[in-house]
């Protein structure tokens, strides 16, 4: 039902935010080549059954942003222009863990994914006063990109890469990251340990 209200033409008005939220997850996942999430998302009315995200987990992202306090003016063009900007850098940070099945990568995880919408969120809105709250400001996605550096340097997302990292980050992998399901606990505690 999600899917289909982005193609409609308007919406009541109680379903007008959610119609925003989808049709970002439609742009994000299916008409945008540049998004780190095209062609990843299992999209309904389109077939894409071995896309490893799941539909909800990146309505749930996108809910994420547009409910944080970052100013998008409710426009769906800059609240994609923000989340492709932010998740691209995770993309980028930890290429080995993104676009893999969730069986493979705790990134792409219901989990895995809105823990790091949270830590993004909390990332741009900390650090745009600095920046005259511009989001097309380079400087800020050079801060954020630098903090998600630093959090790279303990966090991995498969189990190959935490078998092959440090004790560290083997144990951060194990306690932390690979028992984490798609609940709201689960999420609201691997946020909050990414965070610290």
């Amino acid at each position: 039902s999600r899917a289909l209200l982005a193609s409609m033409g308007d919406a009541p008005g109680y379903l007008k935010t959610e119609q925003t939220r989808a049709q970002a997850v439609q742009q994000l996942a299916l008409k945008d080549p540049t998004s780190p999430f095209y062609q990843l998302v299992r999209h309904p009315g389109v077939d894409q059954r071995k896309a490893p995200i799941a539909y909800n987990s990146l309505f749930a992202v996108v809910t994420t942003f547009h409910t944080s306090a970052i100013d998008h003016q409710d426009e769906t063009s800059k609240l994609v222009d923000c989340i492709e900007r932010a998740f691209g850098i995770v993309k980028k940070v930890w290429p080995e863990a993104w676009g893999k099945p969730a069986s493979e990568s705790r990134l792409t995880h219901g989990a895995g994914l809105q823990a790091m919408a949270r830590v993004l969120v909390h990332l741009i809105d900390t650090n745009q006063k600095a920046v005259g709250y511009d989001l097309q400001s380079l400087v800020l996605w050079k801060l954020i990109e630098e903090s998600l550096r630093r959090l790279e340097t303990r966090v991995k997302w498969t189990t190959a890469e935490a078998l092959n990292g440090t004790k560290e980050q083997k144990r951060i992998y194990t306690e932390e990251i690979s028992k984490r399901q798609n609940t709201r606990q689960d999420i609201e505690a691997l946020s909050m340990y990414l965070l610290k």
